[in-house]
């Protein structure tokens, strides 16, 4: 998907992108089970911006925070934060 912003530390994506293939997924039967991203010069846990959009698409959020060089994932539940255990196979 491509990156609408201009600025390299942030990553925005086209809604009607998000949709399109939000809707071709469907079609096809998969379902949209998790997102991930990476924070390039943060740690691995949800922005401002993460949190908006995770009221959006109420799903767990894998982040990738390049600075601790660790992942973690998230999910936003009846208004609070949670930490979700990841289990690496």
């Amino acid at each position: 998907m491509e990156n609408l912003s201009n600025n390299p530390y942030e990553f925005l994506m086209d809604p009607r992108g998000v949709l399109k293939a939000y809707e071709e997924a469907r079609s096809r039967g998969i379902d949209l089970v998790g997102l991930y991203h990476t924070h390039p010069g943060f740690l691995a846990t949800p922005s401002h911006k993460d949190l908006r959009g995770m009221e959006l698409w109420p799903i767990p959020w894998l982040i990738i925070g390049l600075l601790s060089n660790n992942a973690k994932a998230w999910i936003l539940c009846e208004g609070f934060l949670k930490e979700l255990r990841i289990r690496w196979i």
